[in-house]
């Protein structure tokens, strides 16, 4: 069945430096890359939320993976509305930004990693920029057939507006020849809107993406959507507790508090039985965004195994001689 499953980062910190998947935390970025890809044939990539993806970036993703492997990529953060790290801005858009903007910004690499610059900083001039050179940074993957979708994740913030969504049902022109997949997280547009929205995304050809998340009346339901050939099911955790404090302004949860949850098998059987009853002819896309230790692999690798395909998680561990810590 075309299922492919994988994690949302493989160079995940919490997951390199929890020394339980990769078989040592001194791994160049290709050898780390071909070791995964034994295990999984997709991933997501997040580092192009910082900054656009460069030549050297691509060219390591595309030589050293299969060549059915397959790559969702995480959109430049302008273009979901999250504020812009200054250190990822391209000189092209930096030229945009008003004069007393770009005169404050800190000499030194790492003070500029600090600096965040608000999208309200770019006029619409700046935005279709943003589209284009983001575009043109991830054709490699196009021409190699490594490029699976581009996913738009809209924070908890940014609730439902007919100008929003009018903005979301534009995105396939302004990214032309590439498949957008989109991940709501405010519960105005989920399960509020499902008749308004999923008609709409068939007929653009958007993937409604499908989360797995703690249960609550303040996140989105936990259910298979299905709106495109290719569809999407992204799981986060269910750690309700941590993940509804993260929600308060200013609560300090970091990611690895929030998504702290490892998937059990008893877990998944119901995903891996919805996934297993999409049709043969779409294309499903499962990716594990725990990311909170060594809970993504162990995670993927058990929903993998429910399909029946490559080992267990503890058959891993035994496998490489891996012992979890107490």
């Amino acid at each position: 069945m075309p299922i492919h499953v994988g994690i949302s980062s493989w160079t995940d910190k919490s997951l390199v430096d929890s020394s339980m998947f990769y078989p040592k935390k001194s791994m160049k970025s290709s050898e780390r890359l071909r070791f995964y890809s034994l295990f999984f044939d997709t991933t997501e990539v997040n580092a192009s939320f910082y900054a656009f993806p460069s030549p050297s970036w691509l060219k390591n993703w595309i030589e050293n993976t299969p060549p059915n492997f397959q790559f969702g990529v995480k959109a430049y953060s302008l273009l979901t509305f999250h504020p812009v790290h200054a250190s990822g801005i391209p000189e092209e858009l930096r030229d945009f930004l008003p004069k007393e903007i770009v005169e404050g910004l800190p000499a030194s690499w790492r003070e500029l990693s600090r600096v965040r610059i608000s999208p309200s900083n770019f006029d619409e001039e700046a935005w279709d920029l943003a589209f284009t050179k983001f575009k043109e940074s991830l054709y490699p993957l196009v021409e190699t057939g490594k490029m699976a979708y581009v996913l738009f994740q809209f924070g908890f913030w940014w609730y439902f507006k007919p100008e929003r969504l009018e903005y979301i049902l534009q995105l396939p022109d302004k990214l032309e020849g590439f498949h957008i997949a989109v991940e709501f997280r405010h519960n105005s547009w989920l399960p509020k809107r499902e008749e308004l929205l999923i008609p709409l995304f068939r007929e653009r050809g958007i993937t409604l993406v499908s989360v797995d998340c703690p249960p609550s009346p303040k996140t989105i339901p936990s259910k298979l959507y299905v709106t495109h050939k290719k569809v999407v099911v992204r799981f986060h955790g269910r750690n309700l507790e941590a993940w509804e404090r993260s929600l308060k302004p200013g609560s300090g949860v970091t990611v690895e508090e929030r998504y702290n949850y490892d998937y059990s098998e008893e877990d998944l059987k119901n995903w891996v039985e919805e996934v297993k009853k999409i049709e043969d002819d779409h294309e499903t896309y499962v990716q594990f965004n725990n990311n909170s230790r060594w809970y993504p692999a162990s995670s993927g690798m058990r929903f993998n195994h429910l399909l029946g395909r490559g080992p267990s998680w503890d058959e891993f561990l035994r496998q490489f001689g891996k012992r979890l810590p107490k």
